[in-house]
Protein backbone atom coordinates (compact mmCIF):
# COMPACT_ATOMS: atom_id res chain seq x y z
CA UNK A 1 0.00 0.00 0.00
CA UNK A 2 3.02 2.73 0.87
CA UNK A 3 4.76 1.45 -2.19
CA UNK A 4 1.72 2.66 -4.25
CA UNK A 5 0.88 5.59 -2.54
CA UNK A 6 4.56 6.50 -3.10
CA UNK A 7 4.65 6.27 -6.59
CA UNK A 8 1.28 7.84 -7.27
CA UNK A 9 2.43 10.84 -5.28
CA UNK A 10 5.73 11.17 -7.27
CA UNK A 11 3.61 10.95 -10.52
CA UNK A 12 1.23 13.32 -9.72
CA UNK A 13 4.11 15.76 -8.25
CA UNK A 14 5.48 15.26 -11.25
CA UNK A 15 2.59 16.28 -13.47
CA UNK A 16 1.90 19.54 -11.24
CA UNK A 17 5.81 20.97 -11.38
CA UNK A 18 7.22 20.12 -14.76
CA UNK A 19 3.95 20.55 -16.13
CA UNK A 20 1.59 22.90 -15.08
CA UNK A 21 2.84 26.66 -15.15
CA UNK A 22 1.34 30.12 -14.11
CA UNK A 23 -1.13 31.81 -16.52
CA UNK A 24 -2.31 34.79 -14.92
CA UNK A 25 -1.21 36.90 -12.00
CA UNK A 26 -3.16 37.46 -8.70
CA UNK A 27 -3.37 39.37 -5.66
CA UNK A 28 -2.90 37.68 -2.34
CA UNK A 29 -3.06 41.23 -0.15
CA UNK A 30 -5.76 40.73 1.65
CA UNK A 31 -5.32 36.59 2.49
CA UNK A 32 -1.73 38.24 3.71
CA UNK A 33 -3.70 40.55 6.22
CA UNK A 34 -5.96 37.72 7.06
CA UNK A 35 -2.66 35.42 8.03
CA UNK A 36 -1.13 38.38 9.87
CA UNK A 37 -4.07 38.63 11.98
CA UNK A 38 -5.07 34.66 12.72
CA UNK A 39 -0.63 34.39 13.72
CA UNK A 40 -1.21 37.31 16.28
CA UNK A 41 -4.31 35.79 18.06
CA UNK A 42 -1.77 32.65 17.59
CA UNK A 43 1.23 34.07 19.17
CA UNK A 44 -1.46 35.94 22.05
CA UNK A 45 -2.67 32.46 22.97
CA UNK A 46 0.88 30.94 23.15
CA UNK A 47 1.39 34.22 26.03
CA UNK A 48 -1.23 32.28 27.84
CA UNK A 49 0.20 28.65 27.52
CA UNK A 50 3.86 29.79 27.69
CA UNK A 51 4.72 27.02 31.00
CA UNK A 52 2.69 24.25 29.23
CA UNK A 53 4.56 24.69 25.87
CA UNK A 54 8.42 25.65 27.28
CA UNK A 55 8.02 24.22 30.87
CA UNK A 56 7.07 25.90 33.81
CA UNK A 57 11.42 27.24 34.41
CA UNK A 58 11.35 28.83 30.52
CA UNK A 59 10.07 32.49 30.30
CA UNK A 60 10.02 33.09 26.68
CA UNK A 61 7.28 36.00 26.80
CA UNK A 62 9.91 37.86 25.64
CA UNK A 63 10.29 36.34 22.20
CA UNK A 64 6.72 36.10 21.62
CA UNK A 65 6.17 39.61 22.17
CA UNK A 66 8.73 40.77 20.04
CA UNK A 67 6.77 37.86 17.24
CA UNK A 68 3.51 40.20 18.08
CA UNK A 69 5.93 43.00 17.07
CA UNK A 70 7.21 41.45 14.11
CA UNK A 71 4.21 40.07 12.78
CA UNK A 72 2.60 43.71 12.87
CA UNK A 73 5.53 45.16 10.76
CA UNK A 74 5.78 42.63 8.09
CA UNK A 75 4.39 38.92 7.24
CA UNK A 76 7.56 37.73 5.92
CA UNK A 77 8.80 37.85 9.45
CA UNK A 78 6.78 34.82 10.19
CA UNK A 79 9.25 32.62 8.10
CA UNK A 80 11.88 32.87 11.04
CA UNK A 81 9.98 34.45 14.34
CA UNK A 82 7.27 30.88 14.07
CA UNK A 83 9.74 28.19 13.36
CA UNK A 84 12.29 29.83 16.46
CA UNK A 85 9.98 29.75 18.77
CA UNK A 86 8.70 26.19 18.10
CA UNK A 87 11.87 25.22 18.60
CA UNK A 88 12.18 24.22 21.68
CA UNK A 89 8.52 24.06 22.45
CA UNK A 90 6.92 20.70 24.31
CA UNK A 91 3.68 20.62 21.46
CA UNK A 92 3.35 20.61 17.74
CA UNK A 93 0.46 19.08 16.30
CA UNK A 94 -1.74 19.32 13.34
CA UNK A 95 -2.54 22.92 14.10
CA UNK A 96 1.76 23.77 14.13
CA UNK A 97 1.88 22.12 11.05
CA UNK A 98 -0.44 24.00 9.54
CA UNK A 99 0.69 27.33 10.38
CA UNK A 100 4.09 26.29 9.86
CA UNK A 101 3.55 25.48 6.08
CA UNK A 102 2.27 29.33 6.01
CA UNK A 103 4.66 31.06 7.73
CA UNK A 104 7.03 29.36 5.34
CA UNK A 105 5.60 29.69 2.41
CA UNK A 106 4.35 33.77 2.73
CA UNK A 107 7.62 35.05 1.17
CA UNK A 108 7.77 32.87 -1.96
CA UNK A 109 4.04 32.95 -3.22
CA UNK A 110 3.19 36.51 -2.93
CA UNK A 111 4.59 38.41 -6.08
CA UNK A 112 5.36 41.61 -3.80
CA UNK A 113 8.50 40.00 -1.84
CA UNK A 114 11.89 39.90 -3.52
CA UNK A 115 12.02 36.26 -2.45
CA UNK A 116 9.02 35.26 -4.83
CA UNK A 117 9.45 33.08 -7.61
CA UNK A 118 6.77 31.80 -10.21
CA UNK A 119 6.64 27.61 -8.31
CA UNK A 120 6.79 29.25 -5.55
CA UNK A 121 2.67 29.11 -5.16
CA UNK A 122 2.00 26.48 -7.05
CA UNK A 123 4.55 23.84 -4.48
CA UNK A 124 2.25 26.01 -1.38
CA UNK A 125 -0.87 24.13 -3.28
CA UNK A 126 0.70 21.44 -3.58
CA UNK A 127 2.07 20.79 0.27
CA UNK A 128 -1.45 21.54 0.98
CA UNK A 129 -2.58 18.63 -1.17
CA UNK A 130 0.36 15.95 0.69
CA UNK A 131 -1.20 16.86 3.86
CA UNK A 132 -4.83 15.73 3.09
CA UNK A 133 -2.74 12.98 0.82
CA UNK A 134 -0.76 11.47 3.76
CA UNK A 135 -4.01 12.03 6.78
CA UNK A 136 -6.05 9.71 4.23
CA UNK A 137 -3.54 6.89 3.81
CA UNK A 138 -2.96 7.44 7.75
CA UNK A 139 -6.69 6.37 8.31
CA UNK A 140 -6.53 3.79 5.68
CA UNK A 141 -3.78 2.02 8.18
CA UNK A 142 -6.59 2.19 10.71
CA UNK A 143 -8.58 -0.68 11.82
CA UNK A 144 -11.15 2.07 13.27
CA UNK A 145 -11.57 4.06 9.69
CA UNK A 146 -11.67 0.56 7.44
CA UNK A 147 -14.38 -0.83 10.18
CA UNK A 148 -16.87 2.38 9.62
CA UNK A 149 -16.99 3.54 12.95
CA UNK A 150 -14.45 6.44 13.15
CA UNK A 151 -16.31 9.02 12.07
CA UNK A 152 -19.76 8.07 14.61
CA UNK A 153 -16.44 8.02 17.48
CA UNK A 154 -15.36 11.60 16.81
CA UNK A 155 -18.73 13.30 16.28
CA UNK A 156 -19.35 11.73 19.58
CA UNK A 157 -16.31 12.98 21.55
CA UNK A 158 -18.12 14.37 24.56
CA UNK A 159 -14.91 16.85 25.19
CA UNK A 160 -14.64 18.25 21.67
CA UNK A 161 -18.90 18.48 20.35
CA UNK A 162 -20.22 22.05 21.24
CA UNK A 163 -23.21 20.68 23.70
CA UNK A 164 -25.40 22.59 20.97
CA UNK A 165 -25.10 20.17 18.27
CA UNK A 166 -25.26 16.91 20.28
CA UNK A 167 -26.66 14.32 19.45
CA UNK A 168 -27.72 16.07 16.03
CA UNK A 169 -24.49 15.65 14.73
CA UNK A 170 -24.39 12.03 14.91
CA UNK A 171 -26.75 11.73 12.13
CA UNK A 172 -24.10 13.10 9.75
CA UNK A 173 -21.29 10.76 10.60
CA UNK A 174 -22.59 8.29 7.11
CA UNK A 175 -21.27 11.70 5.44
CA UNK A 176 -18.78 12.13 7.45
CA UNK A 177 -17.63 8.76 6.14
CA UNK A 178 -16.68 10.41 2.79
CA UNK A 179 -13.57 12.30 4.59
CA UNK A 180 -10.90 9.28 4.57
CA UNK A 181 -11.33 9.09 0.54
CA UNK A 182 -11.76 13.16 -0.37
CA UNK A 183 -8.41 13.36 1.56
CA UNK A 184 -6.71 10.91 -0.67
CA UNK A 185 -8.34 12.32 -3.60
CA UNK A 186 -7.80 16.05 -2.86
CA UNK A 187 -4.15 15.59 -4.60
CA UNK A 188 -6.02 13.66 -7.88
CA UNK A 189 -8.59 16.96 -8.08
CA UNK A 190 -5.76 19.34 -8.82
CA UNK A 191 -5.59 18.29 -12.61
CA UNK A 192 -8.63 20.24 -13.17
CA UNK A 193 -10.08 23.81 -12.50
CA UNK A 194 -13.38 22.75 -11.77
CA UNK A 195 -12.67 19.88 -9.53
CA UNK A 196 -9.79 21.38 -7.40
CA UNK A 197 -12.25 24.29 -6.86
CA UNK A 198 -14.98 21.84 -5.81
CA UNK A 199 -12.50 20.15 -3.26
CA UNK A 200 -11.10 23.77 -1.81
CA UNK A 201 -14.50 24.84 -1.38
CA UNK A 202 -15.52 21.65 0.09
CA UNK A 203 -12.54 21.76 2.76
CA UNK A 204 -13.12 24.98 3.43
CA UNK A 205 -16.92 24.06 4.89
CA UNK A 206 -15.09 21.29 6.69
CA UNK A 207 -12.52 23.91 8.07
CA UNK A 208 -15.23 25.47 9.64
CA UNK A 209 -17.17 22.98 11.29
CA UNK A 210 -14.18 22.30 13.45
CA UNK A 211 -14.28 25.93 15.26
CA UNK A 212 -18.34 26.13 14.68
CA UNK A 213 -19.49 22.79 15.26
CA UNK A 214 -16.51 21.03 17.13
CA UNK A 215 -14.00 22.61 18.99
CA UNK A 216 -10.99 22.31 17.54
CA UNK A 217 -9.16 25.78 17.32
CA UNK A 218 -7.05 26.79 15.53
CA UNK A 219 -7.13 24.17 13.40
CA UNK A 220 -10.66 24.31 11.89
CA UNK A 221 -9.12 28.41 11.03
CA UNK A 222 -5.55 27.66 9.56
CA UNK A 223 -7.30 25.06 6.96
CA UNK A 224 -10.20 27.88 6.08
CA UNK A 225 -7.01 30.20 5.48
CA UNK A 226 -4.61 27.60 3.72
CA UNK A 227 -7.87 26.44 1.20
CA UNK A 228 -8.68 29.96 -0.11
CA UNK A 229 -5.47 30.68 -0.29
CA UNK A 230 -5.15 27.71 -3.01
CA UNK A 231 -8.61 28.56 -4.49
CA UNK A 232 -7.07 32.30 -5.63
CA UNK A 233 -3.74 30.78 -7.06
CA UNK A 234 -4.72 27.21 -8.37
CA UNK A 235 -7.01 28.46 -11.15
CA UNK A 236 -3.89 30.36 -12.30
CA UNK A 237 -1.89 27.63 -13.12
CA UNK A 238 -2.73 25.07 -16.50
CA UNK A 239 -1.23 22.30 -17.75
CA UNK A 240 1.57 23.08 -20.89
CA UNK A 241 4.62 21.53 -21.97
CA UNK A 242 7.26 19.95 -19.74
CA UNK A 243 9.47 22.49 -18.17
CA UNK A 244 12.19 21.15 -16.79
CA UNK A 245 13.69 24.21 -15.10
CA UNK A 246 16.01 24.23 -12.44
CA UNK A 247 13.36 26.23 -9.85
CA UNK A 248 10.87 23.19 -10.55
CA UNK A 249 13.62 20.93 -10.22
CA UNK A 250 14.56 22.02 -6.43
CA UNK A 251 10.21 22.08 -6.12
CA UNK A 252 10.56 18.47 -7.06
CA UNK A 253 13.44 17.85 -5.01
CA UNK A 254 11.81 19.22 -1.68
CA UNK A 255 8.33 17.91 -2.71
CA UNK A 256 9.16 14.22 -3.17
CA UNK A 257 11.54 14.29 -0.21
CA UNK A 258 8.33 15.57 2.04
CA UNK A 259 6.14 12.76 0.48
CA UNK A 260 8.67 10.09 1.57
CA UNK A 261 8.99 11.36 4.90
CA UNK A 262 5.31 10.99 5.09
CA UNK A 263 5.51 7.57 4.13
CA UNK A 264 8.38 6.52 5.46
CA UNK A 265 9.44 8.67 8.01
CA UNK A 266 12.93 9.29 9.35
CA UNK A 267 13.58 11.41 12.78
CA UNK A 268 16.72 13.04 11.21
CA UNK A 269 14.97 14.38 8.17
CA UNK A 270 11.77 15.29 10.46
CA UNK A 271 13.46 17.46 12.81
CA UNK A 272 15.47 19.56 9.14
CA UNK A 273 11.77 19.48 7.84
CA UNK A 274 10.45 20.73 11.03
CA UNK A 275 12.41 23.62 10.82
CA UNK A 276 11.29 24.89 7.17
CA UNK A 277 7.68 23.55 5.77
CA UNK A 278 6.46 21.87 8.81
CA UNK A 279 5.43 18.94 7.29
CA UNK A 280 7.51 16.24 9.18
CA UNK A 281 5.54 13.37 10.59
CA UNK A 282 2.89 11.72 8.82
CA UNK A 283 -0.20 13.23 9.47
CA UNK A 284 -2.38 10.65 11.79
CA UNK A 285 -5.44 12.92 12.80
CA UNK A 286 -8.31 10.96 14.87
CA UNK A 287 -7.35 7.63 14.54
CA UNK A 288 -7.50 5.25 17.42
CA UNK A 289 -4.71 7.11 19.37
CA UNK A 290 -7.18 9.95 19.70
CA UNK A 291 -10.63 8.32 19.69
CA UNK A 292 -10.65 6.34 22.67
CA UNK A 293 -8.75 5.30 26.13
CA UNK A 294 -8.16 9.10 26.75
CA UNK A 295 -8.60 11.13 29.93
CA UNK A 296 -9.19 14.47 30.38
CA UNK A 297 -8.15 16.59 33.15
CA UNK A 298 -8.95 19.13 35.70
CA UNK A 299 -7.75 20.63 39.00
CA UNK A 300 -8.61 21.56 42.32
CA UNK A 301 -6.84 23.89 44.64
CA UNK A 302 -8.30 23.67 48.56
CA UNK A 303 -11.61 22.39 46.98
CA UNK A 304 -12.00 25.31 44.40
CA UNK A 305 -12.02 23.82 40.47
CA UNK A 306 -9.71 24.84 37.86
CA UNK A 307 -11.09 24.41 34.90
CA UNK A 308 -8.42 25.06 31.71
CA UNK A 309 -9.94 22.73 29.03
CA UNK A 310 -13.23 20.73 29.94
CA UNK A 311 -16.13 21.89 32.01
CA UNK A 312 -16.72 20.23 35.43
CA UNK A 313 -18.17 17.17 33.86
CA UNK A 314 -15.20 17.11 31.25
CA UNK A 315 -17.56 18.43 28.40
CA UNK A 316 -16.81 21.20 26.19
CA UNK A 317 -15.87 24.14 27.78
CA UNK A 318 -15.80 27.88 26.75
CA UNK A 319 -12.39 28.63 27.79
CA UNK A 320 -11.97 26.85 24.02
CA UNK A 321 -13.60 29.00 22.04
CA UNK A 322 -11.33 30.51 19.25
CA UNK A 323 -8.19 29.24 21.15
CA UNK A 324 -5.20 27.25 20.57
CA UNK A 325 -4.97 23.47 21.87
CA UNK A 326 -2.47 23.62 23.63
CA UNK A 327 -4.35 23.10 27.17
CA UNK A 328 -6.39 20.69 25.22
CA UNK A 329 -3.80 18.89 24.07
CA UNK A 330 -2.38 18.44 27.55
CA UNK A 331 -5.02 15.46 27.81
CA UNK A 332 -2.86 13.46 25.85
CA UNK A 333 0.06 14.25 28.26
CA UNK A 334 -2.08 13.17 30.79
CA UNK A 335 -3.16 10.41 29.18
CA UNK A 336 0.59 9.29 28.73
CA UNK A 337 1.35 9.24 32.30
CA UNK A 338 -2.09 7.32 33.64
CA UNK A 339 -0.53 5.02 30.98
CA UNK A 340 2.32 4.71 32.84
CA UNK A 341 4.65 7.28 30.85
CA UNK A 342 7.50 8.32 33.13
CA UNK A 343 6.63 12.33 31.85
CA UNK A 344 6.05 13.50 35.36
CA UNK A 345 8.27 17.21 33.96
CA UNK A 346 5.25 17.75 31.82
CA UNK A 347 2.30 17.08 34.26
CA UNK A 348 4.42 19.77 36.63
CA UNK A 349 4.40 22.57 33.67
CA UNK A 350 0.84 21.38 33.15
CA UNK A 351 0.18 22.31 37.19
CA UNK A 352 1.84 25.63 37.30
CA UNK A 353 0.26 26.92 34.37
CA UNK A 354 -3.13 25.87 36.14
CA UNK A 355 -2.21 27.80 39.44
CA UNK A 356 0.68 29.58 39.00
CA UNK A 357 3.10 27.44 41.57
CA UNK A 358 0.08 27.02 44.60
CA UNK A 359 -0.78 23.63 45.55
CA UNK A 360 -3.16 21.51 43.51
CA UNK A 361 -4.71 18.08 42.81
CA UNK A 362 -4.87 16.51 39.32
CA UNK A 363 -8.57 14.75 38.77
CA UNK A 364 -8.55 12.46 35.74
CA UNK A 365 -12.05 11.29 33.76
CA UNK A 366 -11.48 8.08 31.40
CA UNK A 367 -13.10 8.09 28.32
CA UNK A 368 -14.17 4.89 26.49
CA UNK A 369 -15.66 5.10 22.91
CA UNK A 370 -17.41 1.80 23.47
CA UNK A 371 -19.35 2.89 26.78
CA UNK A 372 -20.26 6.23 25.01
CA UNK A 373 -20.95 9.76 25.50
CA UNK A 374 -23.47 9.47 28.78
CA UNK A 375 -21.68 7.18 30.50
CA UNK A 376 -18.81 9.58 29.93
CA UNK A 377 -20.66 12.39 31.17
CA UNK A 378 -21.93 10.79 34.25
CA UNK A 379 -18.83 9.07 35.37
CA UNK A 380 -16.58 10.33 38.31
CA UNK A 381 -13.55 11.94 38.28
CA UNK A 382 -10.74 10.43 39.88
CA UNK A 383 -8.05 12.89 42.41
CA UNK A 384 -4.14 10.51 41.19
CA UNK A 385 -1.62 13.42 42.20
CA UNK A 386 -0.98 15.98 44.66
CA UNK A 387 1.37 18.72 43.02
CA UNK A 388 3.08 20.82 45.61
CA UNK A 389 5.83 23.98 44.88
CA UNK A 390 8.02 24.53 47.40
CA UNK A 391 11.88 25.38 46.75
CA UNK A 392 11.47 22.33 43.73
CA UNK A 393 8.08 20.53 42.80
CA UNK A 394 7.16 18.03 44.21
CA UNK A 395 4.30 14.73 43.23
CA UNK A 396 2.61 13.02 45.75
CA UNK A 397 0.63 9.91 45.05
CA UNK A 398 -3.27 9.85 45.61
CA UNK A 399 -4.77 7.45 43.62
CA UNK A 400 -4.16 4.97 40.66
CA UNK A 401 -5.28 6.16 37.58
CA UNK A 402 -8.53 3.53 36.35
CA UNK A 403 -7.45 0.99 33.98
CA UNK A 404 -8.48 1.30 30.26
CA UNK A 405 -8.16 0.39 27.12
CA UNK A 406 -5.88 2.37 24.92
CA UNK A 407 -4.17 2.33 21.29
CA UNK A 408 -1.26 4.98 22.39
CA UNK A 409 1.87 3.62 22.88
CA UNK A 410 4.27 4.92 25.57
Amino acid sequence: MRQIFLISGILLITLFVFFYQIRDSFDLNIWILSIQFLFILLFYNMLKSVSLIYGYKTNNKIWIWASIFLTILTPYSLVLSYPILLWKSKYYSIENIYAQLIAFSIPFINNESILYFESGPKAFVILNALILFSAGFEKLESELWRSGNAVKGFVSLPYLVKPFAYPKIKKLSKIGKLILPLEILFIFSLTTVYSSQIFFIGMIMFGLTLFTIFDISYIGQLIVISMIGCLIIWPNYYITNFNLSSENLIIFSILSIILINLLYPSELLGKFLKIFTGIYTPVKVFTETHLTGIFSYKFKNKEKEILMAFDSNGMFHKSQLFTSRYKQSAMYKVTDYCLGKNNEDDIIDLAFQAAKGETVILCVKPYDSQKGYEFYKNNKWHEILEIRFNKEPKIIHLETPPKIKSFRRV
